[in-house]
């Protein structure tokens, strides 16, 4: 069956293989390819559905968010709307880091706006704890914290607080060693003078710390909730169970006493209620546990094209038409896509010379060089993909394959990389974030 993503049809459901809704006429899919299957829930101005992806037969599963903008005037919904794009604007930051799932594509359509992400699938920590029937040991929690420090690190460096740290919000996909970070509908982004203006109270009661519920997060209020994540972990009790309301303290040490001592006041550490007596940071606590801090790429989000700047002082005479698109590679050379859709490559050591391709392509439509290894990846106007890898002074070409429509867009995920083609948007809104294509590629 197909829900149609209509809000106020009637009767949603569809048969498969239909392409407008059978009771009120909407288009079923979005940018003909994501459709949603069956509701996961739903919230005041939200619902939010388990989707396929028509695209691919291997993990075609996905999440579609539908947000339909409300308010008593057309301004209040105008600028609920633009809340929404925001949010969407951060989850395709977020979405850069591998243990974060992908931001997939953003649609508008009418009044109502989708979202679609990576659909996970795989135990949260209470399951993974009701498996284990047992509380966690120092080691486990250890390991945990290790994990999944990288990524609040990952939000924070980009000024974005999660805002609702809980254990169900870590997941481990199957197959994986990973937690990944799941849920980010409380996200908020940070900026220094809004760092200490009072907010919407949002998360989880039991996680959250005291200025969060006063609805003033702070960085260390996530590390705060992941503090109170591990005890939950070591002791297998609810938060509830361990606070001293009382004496404004936790009380959890004396039921589980053989935890090691340095993981023990590392906690601690994490969870003092006070912010001034608090860790102050991810990067302070992964010190601790002996991580380096991850030198990562700015992030580009899902579905915008790469661009690089530079410095006033630099100078290069490329020689390029301004229409011309060029994309450096690792090698400190320049692919060039030109407006009559063939390819130079020119080296910044001698850039009025060209990097001969053979065989060189043609009617090339778009192109992205890998941003950490000596590849790049074209697409032409008849839906081909092509590799390109440097390979003993020359770029040697290895076709991926082919799909049915013009490639437009193509963007790089470093971390795992990935090339994902992208076509041209059809009838759908992007609003900036191009509709992914027909093909996602392991590059």
């Amino acid at each position: 069956m197909i829900h149609c993503l209509n809000a106020q049809c009637a009767e949603p459901k569809n048969p498969d293989h239909h392409r407008f809704c059978q009771s009120c006429g909407w288009r079923l899919h979005l940018g003909d390819r994501y459709e949603a299957v069956y509701s996961l829930g739903e919230g005041r101005n939200s619902h939010t559905f388990v989707g396929r992806d028509r695209a691919t037969l291997v993990g075609s599963q996905c999440l579609i968010k539908q947000f339909t903008p409300e308010g008593e005037t057309v301004l209040a919904r105008t600028q609920a709307a633009e809340r929404f794009r925001k949010e969407v604007e951060h989850l395709a930051i977020a979405s850069y880091h591998p243990q974060i799932p992908d931001l997939l594509a953003y649609f508008e359509r009418g009044d109502q706006q989708f979202l679609v992400q990576q659909f996970l699938v795989g135990p949260h920590l209470d399951q993974r704890l009701q498996e284990k029937m047992g509380p966690f040991d120092s080691d486990e929690v250890r390991a945990f914290l290790r994990n999944v420090l990288p990524v609040l690190q990952h939000l924070h460096a980009h000024c974005l607080i999660h805002r609702d740290i809980k254990p169900s919000n870590f997941r481990q996909p199957s197959g994986q060693p990973d937690w990944w970070l799941v849920d980010f509908g409380a996200i908020k982004p940070v900026t220094a003078t809004q760092m200490a203006r009072p907010g919407t109270l949002i998360g989880s009661a039991d996680y959250a710390s005291p200025e969060q519920l006063r609805g003033e997060a702070t960085y260390a209020s996530d590390l705060y909730s992941l503090g109170v994540v591990c005890l939950h972990l070591l002791t297998g009790l609810q938060p509830f169970d361990l606070f001293d309301s009382i004496n404004g303290c936790w009380q959890w040490r004396s039921i589980v006493p053989d935890v090691a001592p340095s993981l023990a006041t590392l906690i601690d550490g994490m969870v003092q209620p006070a912010l001034r007596d608090r860790l102050p940071d991810a990067t302070t606590i992964m010190a601790s546990l002996g991580l380096s801090l991850p030198i990562a790429p700015d992030p580009v989000p899902t579905g915008r094209s790469q661009s690089r700047s530079w410095s006033p002082q630099t100078q290069l005479d490329l020689d390029l038409p301004s229409r011309d698109l060029a994309v450096l590679t690792t090698t400190q050379q320049f692919v060039v896509l030109t407006t009559d859709a063939t390819v130079a490559v020119r080296s910044l050591s001698s850039p009025a010379l060209d990097v001969p391709l053979q065989p060189t392509p043609q009617h090339v439509t778009a192109i992205s060089a890998h941003p950490q290894a000596p590849i790049f990846v074209t697409g032409d106007r008849q839906g081909r993909l092509q590799r390109w890898d440097w390979q003993t002074d020359a770029w040697q070409p290895c076709e991926l394959t082919h799909i049915d429509v013009a490639v437009s867009h193509l963007l790089f995920t470093p971390q795992r990389r990935e090339a994902i083609g992208c076509r041209c948007p059809g009838p759908d809104s992007s609003m900036g974030l191009a509709s992914p294509s027909l093909a996602r590629h392991l590059v």
